[in-house]
């Protein structure tokens, strides 16, 4: 069985007696796209720096492919099996096509070499047309392409990103995020990044880190991230637009009653009386109506409510309410038109006990 790329064992940084790295244990197989997640200051940075041993950490080890860093490969070697590709593209002032080949020349590639692995590359990344062009005339986006390029010319073993396409617009991120997932595929590099942006996270990743305070809190993939964020960053992430502080007034059976506000939420999962928890649901499973729920419905959660807010975003409608808490709902346009709804509206607001997603704060 081949070893894991990339393990980590006992590593722990710290800055000023202030932890800013805590992980005991982790591993990463070849070939994975693993996406690292959490707050600001969570160390995601530090995180990436540490694996590619350009971070000084206090104690631990870095295994590549079962080598210790530092010892059984030396650190050049290693640095010279990966990329990395931060946000600020970094770039001299010359060619495109010359800032490619650097790398190649810095590894004394033959010219041959140097020549069809460039072209290659401008090639998967649209680039050919600015081949001769100076990358001082280049768009933002355009300069971050050239700067992939560059990183994934010599096909290394591990690519890192470190929020490399938040300054790009859309469309432009929308076309290299899927130039480079086929590279990656293609290539079959082992992918490790950090981003804000579930967009791209979910585009280029199918493993997903979660980082709190320098500590590992969730290893899980994409399914279950979305089913069972594990803290209010992850949840915002993942798109629950309505997160609420709510305290455990009943449960069992599986089943329990929160207090929120004024008001009472019926949820799935077991908790003690008295535990403050954190609510969330997702706007896709809240349903809107002019009617209260009847007797005998099996929705467990229906309130009524103010609109407060009202966005067309193209595909459906954003609605916003006030039932005493602030709510989210998405709708379709026949939806809103069959409702009636405009600002200051009153409308029922519904949804289930198990579309309700809640954990401990």
């Amino acid at each position: 069985m081949e070893p894991n790329i990339i393990s980590i064992k006992g590593l722990y940084f710290s800055i000023k007696n202030q932890s800013i790295l805590d992980i005991p244990d982790f591993n990463i197989k070849k070939g994975e796209r693993v996406c690292i997640l959490g707050e600001n200051g969570a160390g995601k940075t530090s995180l990436i720096l540490a694996i590619s041993n350009l971070l000084k950490f206090n104690k631990g080890d870095i295994y590549f492919y079962g080598k210790k860093t530092g010892r059984d490969i030396s650190k050049s070697e290693f640095l010279k099996k990966i990329a990395i590709v931060f946000q600020d593209p970094l770039l001299i002032n010359d060619s495109v096509f010359n800032n490619i080949a650097m790398v190649l020349k810095f590894r004394k590639a033959p010219k041959e070499e140097i020549e069809k692995r460039v072209n290659n590359v401008l090639s998967m990344l649209n680039l050919e047309h600015l081949k001769e062009k100076n990358v001082n005339s280049l768009s933002g986006g355009e300069a971050q392409r050239v700067n992939i390029a560059r990183a994934i010319v010599f096909e290394p073993e591990i690519l890192f990103l470190d929020e490399p396409f938040s300054a790009l617009d859309s469309a432009y991120k929308d076309s290299l995020i899927s130039d480079l997932s086929k590279i990656i595929e293609k290539k079959k590099i082992t992918l490790i990044m950090t981003t804000h942006n579930r967009y791209e996270a979910f585009r280029l990743c199918e493993r997903f880190v979660v980082l709190e305070k320098g500590k590992i809190i969730m290893d899980t993939n994409l399914d279950n991230l979305i089913k069972s964020p594990c803290n209010e960053f992850i949840a915002n992430f993942i798109g629950y637009e309505t997160i609420l502080d709510g305290t455990i007034e009943y449960s069992e059976d599986g089943i329990y009653s929160a207090k929120v506000g004024n008001n009472r939420i019926v949820g799935a999962g077991n908790f003690n009386k008295g535990d403050r928890i954190i609510i969330c649901l997702n706007p896709e499973n809240v349903a809107l109506s002019k009617n209260p729920i009847k007797e005998d419905s099996s929705i467990r959660n229906c309130f009524k409510g103010v609109v407060t807010e009202l966005n067309n975003l193209g595909y459906y409608y954003r609605v916003k309410i006030d039932c005493g808490f602030d709510i989210v709902s998405y709708i379709t346009k026949k939806s809103l038109e069959e409702l009636k709804l405009e600002r200051n509206s009153s409308v029922y607001v519904e949804f289930k006990a198990l579309s309700v997603h809640s954990f401990k704060k």
